[in-house]
């Protein structure tokens, strides 16, 4: 049973810490301390001095515990499961027949309180503030807010994000950029396409004689959350066609060939052929995007002339491409998937090639697979297999996940999830008898496919929690404190009640005697997954004593609002009276994630008041983007989704100025 995983803290409360992999780059919860720019990164908290050199190939030899920890991934993608305004903002009586779970703690924001409080603090701050930390935290705030607001709100806030993008300092004329991809419409469209092809426009938005290859880097990547968040052709299309050029285009640097591959992949071509919009009619290479087809043929034509004699990409762009071709072919025809299911699978079998290039490899075959017994699917799992079973460390870690999720996705035919069940077994081998390094993950992505396919119609979270206590029971794997737990709740988070009920239980005495911050973290939040109430005094206690404690800090709040509890006045709290900024991240990012209308106005507060602290204040802004952000998951989500964390470039991640470190 899941209450079974209580056997985890006899198991390893007594191993030694989890290694300093937790300082990597992608350690928060919440991301380095960033708010929105300037800060600079914590020790400890997404970029201490043990950090490795940002895009530093995984290869053999060089591979360190930072990038091999499963927290890495899970840091990630942890907002897929969560959901947690979905869960905060239910409603307290559920549909007939079915059983209230959750009480809810708070409401999103009216529209009308966003209009005519926060939006106008906002285009106010962008005028009159000069510090670099509140102007870019208002940015990326008047971008998240500004997406729902109305016609005459959205020409304002253009204005007052593109005032910025002249700014002498890059830091936030780049965030400026990114606000705009968030922002979204028309005018934001067409200033970033102009800024991306760095044409005269573009030059004279950014006030320079050329557009920097760096803030071009910045615009790609806003096109493609753009693009991912309309459902507009020709919207995708002129982007996706932007991009095309940019690739194609000579004297491409890694940081801008990867960012526009990032981009490329999420401004998606229609699936079916589509006449193209007015203005690309005569464009020389329009019929690139009339279709996803079309869209598809083209990369792998440009992946192609990459491989001739002579031209060479870096495998930062190659690592990427991996996952772009796996994104535009998933909404393709059979023959098209089946051709890229085998060149992936080629690259992930290529012994020649660098195992940061084989690991996004594999990641894409997670991406594009399914749980039938065609042959494409077929070649696909068995290469996912194969990884686990001979790759090197970081390829086997990949590869782990990438059969989870392959393994749970429905297909065609009489029986959708054929595979499955072998699926399973094969993890479950892995967890018991696999690589003592492996182990975490293989627990973890028992709980991701136990998590899909309960969504599915398949419930396996019984089965799944004894895997899990029973390798508890016989291992001593370090790390496993915070991952069994972890892949057990996932298992069984939609569980019956009884079930969950005794799982945590069983967690909360675990909770007690684990010393490790991080792994307590986990285990925290676990328990918010399972919506345990009972916990709700442990939780409480460790958050209100958790102030010095980043990672716990989040960890632990975003699991009282899981099981619904009001956090935030302490929230609030931490926000104004922490001394660090990596503390003050934590406070904003989890209130964010809960999303609680009531924190509007303590916010305002804080930010108005000129004796708070510049990162308080610039924190404040951050909170209330989060807080008044209709999205129902962040907007990095389609960026950091399958991303090969282990090859990116500093556009991404790197001294607290990338995409990813911004709250």
């Amino acid at each position: 049973m899941l209450a079974e995983l209580v056997l985890t803290a006899l198991a390893v409360s007594g191993s030694p810490s989890v290694p300093a992999a937790h300082g990597g780059r992608f350690q928060p919860p919440p991301p380095p301390p960033r708010a929105g720019g300037g800060a600079q990164p914590t020790p400890g908290v997404g970029g201490g001095p043990r950090s490795p050199r940002p895009g530093a190939p995984a290869s053999r030899g060089r591979t360190g515990p930072n990038l091999l920890h499963w927290s890495q991934w899970w840091n990630l993608e942890r907002d897929r499961y969560l959901l947690l305004r979905e869960r905060v903002r239910v409603q307290s009586e559920a549909p007939a027949g079915r059983t209230a779970v959750l009480n809810p703690v708070g409401i999103a924001p009216s529209r009308q309180t966003v209009d005519s409080r926060v939006l106008p603090t906002l285009i106010q701050a962008l005028a009159d503030e000069r510090g670099d930390d509140v102007i870019t935290a208002a940015l990326i705030a008047a971008g998240r807010i500004g997406a729902g607001a109305d016609g005459s709100f959205g020409g304002r806030l253009h204005v007052a994000i593109s005032a910025h993008l002249a700014a002498p300092s890059q830091e936030v004329a780049e965030t400026a950029v990114l606000a705009l991809g968030l922002l979204g419409g028309p005018r934001a469209l067409d200033t970033l396409l102009e800024v991306v092809l760095d044409t005269d426009g573009g030059a004279r938005a950014t006030g320079r004689g050329r557009v920097p290859t760096r803030t071009r880097a910045f615009a790609a990547i806003a096109l493609g959350i753009l693009s991912d968040e309309h459902e507009d052709a020709a919207v995708r299309q002129r982007a996706a066609l932007a991009l095309a050029d940019v690739l194609g285009g000579p004297h491409v640097t890694d940081d801008l060939s990867a960012a526009a591959t990032i981009g490329f992949g999420l401004a998606l071509a229609p699936i079916r052929p589509t006449v193209p919009d007015a203005r690309l009619r005569d464009e020389e290479h329009v019929d690139i995007v009339l279709s996803r087809s079309n869209q598809l043929r083209w990369f792998e034509e440009h992946l192609n002339a990459g491989t001739k004699p002579g031209a060479t990409r870096p495998f930062t762009t190659r690592a990427q491409e991996c996952v772009a071709l796996a994104r535009l072919a998933a909404g393709c025809g059979n023959a098209d998937r089946e051709r890229v299911v085998e060149r992936l699978a080629s690259t992930a079998g290529r012994r020649s090639e660098s195992d940061a290039v084989r690991a996004a490899a594999l990641i894409g075959l997670g991406e594009i697979a399914c749980s039938t017994g065609s042959p494409s699917d077929a070649r696909a799992l068995r290469t996912l297999e194969t990884a686990i079973r001979t790759g090197q460390p970081l390829e086997q870690r990949m590869a782990t996940i990438a059969l989870a999720t392959a393994g749970s996705r429905p297909g065609f035919g009489e029986d959708p999830l054929e595979k499955s069940a072998v699926v399973r077994r094969t993890l479950l081998h892995e967890l018991v008898r696999g690589d003592s390094g492996n182990r975490p993950w293989a627990a973890l992505a028992l709980g991701v496919l136990g998590y899909a396919l309960h969504d599915a119609g398949v419930d396996e979270s019984d089965t799944t929690g004894r895997a899990l206590a029973d390798f508890a029971r016989r291992q001593r794997i370090v790390g496993c404190a915070g991952a069994s737990p972890m892949g057990g709740a996932l298992a069984g988070a939609r569980g019956d009640d009884a079930e969950r009920e005794a799982a945590g239980h069983a967690l909360t005495g675990l909770l007690e005697s684990i010393s490790d911050p991080t792994s307590r973290g986990h285990v925290a939040l676990a328990l918010g997954l399972l919506r345990h109430a009972a916990a709700r005094d442990a939780l409480r206690a460790i958050a209100e004593n958790a102030r010095f404690q980043p990672s716990l800090l989040w960890n632990s709040s975003v699991a009282l609002g899981l099981i619904g509890d009001d956090v935030t006045p302490m929230l609030v709290d931490a926000l104004t009276e922490s001394k660090s900024s990596a503390s003050r991240a934590a406070a904003a990012s989890a209130l964010g994630h809960i999303g609680d209308g009531r924190a509007v106005t303590p916010l305002l507060s804080v930010f108005e008041d000129r004796g708070q602290p510049t990162m308080a204040r610039a924190f404040a802004l951050v909170a209330l983007g989060v807080v008044c952000d209709e999205r129902p998951l962040p907007w990095r989500t389609p960026i950091a989704h399958a991303l090969p964390y282990f090859a990116i470039t500093s556009t991404l991640s790197g001294n607290a100025r990338g995409i990813l470190e911004i709250l």
